[in-house]
């Protein structure tokens, strides 16, 4: 399976003078890999707007991705049980993706009821609700243990949320811890 695919993806990128990607993260990875081969950035486009939010909610999460070990909500979980039994604040979260792993989310949602947490599971939603999603969200949460890009970091960005974020992968590279969010120690949820 993974073998295979791995040795065809080899021999596939042996053949290419060039290889373009998409993120400075994705850059250092392929350097690495294809040190001979002509690794090329050319960044995503965006459009360039901000439109920061006046009537967000205060001690209201915004998570986006999908639901599977690797965005790590679990950690994002435990981190909300910590604040809330040293904080009079009541946090709530709202998750926004599709569910691609049920045995994690079965045990998600067995760690939110234990543990009385205020967590609502939107699944996927249109265009209009995500960003009403953003507009009321006061912090963009994203414990991911592994990304390429992060484009979900530039979309919050775009709406002047601040984002709080694992320091792994492509996060720092469009987190700047204290400047436009915070970058805490991976699978650390007390940090």
């Amino acid at each position: 399976g993974s073998r295979i695919r791995r040795t065809l993806m080899k021999i596939y990128y042996s053949l290419m003078d060039y290889i373009i990607v998409p993120s400075p993260y994705t850059k250092v990875i392929a350097e690495k890999t294809f040190p001979r081969k002509n690794i090329v950035y050319v960044p995503l486009p965006f459009e360039k707007k901000f439109e920061p939010s006046d009537n967000f909610e205060v001690g209201n999460l915004l998570f986006v991705g999908t639901i599977e070990p690797r965005k790590g909500l679990k950690y994002l979980l435990e981190a909300m049980t910590i604040f809330e039994r040293h904080s009079k604040l009541n946090l709530k979260l709202n998750v926004v993706g599709k569910v691609v792993d049920l045995k994690y989310k079965d045990l998600l949602d067995e760690y939110i009821e234990n543990n009385n947490l205020n967590v609502r599971f939107l699944g996927r939603v249109s265009n209009e609700d995500l960003d009403e999603c953003y507009r009321k969200a006061e912090i963009f949460a994203f414990p991911s243990l592994l990304e390429g890009y992060g484009i979900v970091l530039v979309e919050a960005m775009q709406r002047g949320l601040p984002i709080v974020c694992f320091n792994n992968s492509a996060m720092p590279y469009s987190v700047f811890d204290g400047v436009n969010g915070f970058l805490v120690n991976d699978k650390d949820p007390a940090d």
